[in-house]
């Protein structure tokens, strides 16, 4: 009964087929209700401590990806390949990615942010790097009830309130700025009929100014005013902010790696719509492996950062033929093994 079946019965277009049924909903779906179970402990003077940052991610120069996603500019034309800029919202302790944004690549990074805050709640901080430095981007932190920490560009002139001195590179200041507002709030001055397309941000913060030998000097500032928080606390605090760097380190260098090499573009996908469905699961992915290596540094009393990465990937490349031959019963004690 076999003597006519191919020694290929699924043609090379197979998978692109399938995913093509399966589309981009159950992808995002699945991230989002895997995410929804990261709850992070007080980790800095009982705040749950967030970190925000944004980068660009290639994928192969096809002409739908370059019709939908476009080339960022460069200095002798375009760049090589589309590209798809995220900003993510990630839970420092273990890495995990909370939420994300994706836009074009000349999409701003604040506007990209804003939609995240709104898991921020009481009790939380948000680590932020200097292209996130806006008052009434901090503003909007604040709504929900969290605080900030983020690093002032050199550009920014700050003068110390009344009372404090910024001789001691400790000291309070007023931050201030416009936001645009949507064209449905816009309004005449009364007195002078000038159309107010804009309004102003103003909130109080507390600077901290420090300098380490070779480098220029640092300004960070933080909506807690509390004085019992040290400026060296808030220094070793703020640069845990590269946690989320060291994150889209793993994403886009070893977790989208092959074991022959790095290939060209992060992403694989020849059309838009695939691009997208690639994305969420490479960001489920990564949470996957963060997780369970969270459970395993906590089963050890160990923090989840002194396992390696690259080595988690080893370890589950190895065990996976194995929990795909297993017997269901077997699963569990495969997975406590790994």
């Amino acid at each position: 009964m076999f003597e006519d079946l191919s020694l290929w019965p699924v043609g090379d277009g197979a998978l692109s087929h399938a995913r093509a049924r399966l589309g981009i909903a159950p992808l995002r779906r699945f991230f989002h209700d895997q995410a929804q179970e990261i709850r992070p402990a007080p980790s800095f003077r009982g705040l749950r401590v967030w970190s925000l940052d944004g980068t660009m991610l290639s994928m192969p120069d096809t002409p739908d990806n370059r019709r939908v996603f476009g080339r960022l500019k460069a200095s002798r034309g375009r760049a090589a390949f589309p590209q798809l800029k995220m900003v993510a919202l990630q839970d420092v302790d273990s890495r995990r990615l909370r939420d994300m944004t994706w836009r074009l690549w000349n999409m701003p990074e604040r506007p990209m942010a804003v939609p995240l805050l709104r898991h921020l709640q009481e009790g939380d901080l948000v680590l932020a790097d200097r292209g996130f430095y806006a008052a009434w981007f901090f503003e909007k932190d604040r709504e929900g009830g969290g605080h900030f920490l983020g690093r002032v560009p050199d550009v920014v002139q700050l003068k110390a309130s009344p009372g404090t001195s910024r001789k001691s590179g400790d000291y309070l200041a007023w931050i201030e700025g416009l936001e645009a507002l949507p064209k449905e709030l816009w309004h005449r001055n009364n007195s002078r009929g000038v159309l107010t397309k804009h309004r102003t941000a103003r909130l109080q913060v507390r600077v901290i100014e420090y300098r380490r030998k070779g480098f220029r000097r640092v300004r960070l500032v933080t909506s807690l005013l509390t004085p019992s928080i040290s400026p060296r606390e808030w220094v070793l605090q703020y640069h845990r902010r590269w946690e989320i760097e060291l994150a889209l380190d793993e994403v886009k260098t070893h977790q989208s790696g092959t074991a022959q090499g790095t290939p060209k573009t992060l992403f694989r996908s020849h059309t838009a719509r695939n691009v997208m469905q690639e994305a969420y699961a490479l960001a489920a992915t990564y949470n996957l492996i963060r997780g369970m290596m969270a459970k395993a540094a906590q089963r050890r009393g160990l923090d989840s950062d002194k396992i390696s990465f690259v080595d988690t990937l080893r370890a589950i490349t190895h065990m996976l033929p194995r929990m795909r031959g297993a017997r269901a019963e077997l699963l569990g004690r495969l997975y406590r093994q790994l």
